[in-house]
């Protein structure tokens, strides 16, 4: 079992070559016009111990997907598919050994963004990781 770091890091290797062009273990301030992307970025930890012996912390994580708006419904399919497969990497992989737990909210959320000039249709979702230690 490993950090809050750690863990992130898994996450962007599990999405890695799952349909996203391109994967990014923060939030980048410029997207650079790119679109099918990911960014898996923290939302906050709590720690709690567990016992004397164990400790459990509990993080959790933005997995932000943009979609680069130019073409009407071909933008919100795209976005779409991308939350099938975020939904997808998460089920399969409950039982990773980077973490205890791994949980995605049953809600998530869509918006219309700019990012560096360029308009984008954006979808948050927010996974809730246990690791304990």
């Amino acid at each position: 079992m490993g950090t809050r770091k750690a863990a992130r890091q898994r996450l962007a290797t599990l999405f890695t070559g799952q349909g996203f062009n391109v994967v990014y273990s923060y939030a980048p301030v410029d997207l650079k016009g790119a679109t099918k992307v990911l960014c898996i970025f923290a939302d906050g930890s709590d720690r709690g111990r567990a016992s004397r012996h164990l400790i459990n912390d509990f993080h959790d994580l933005f997995l932000d997907t943009y979609v680069k708006r130019e073409s009407g419904i071909n933008t919100e399919d795209t976005l779409d598919d991308l939350h099938d497969i975020v939904l997808a990497v998460v089920q399969a992989n409950v039982g990773d050994p980077a973490w205890n737990e791994l949980t995605l909210e049953d809600k998530s959320d869509c918006l219309f963004v700019e990012v560096a000039g360029t308009p984008y249709r954006t979808e948050r979702h927010i996974v809730h990781i246990k690791i304990t230690t």
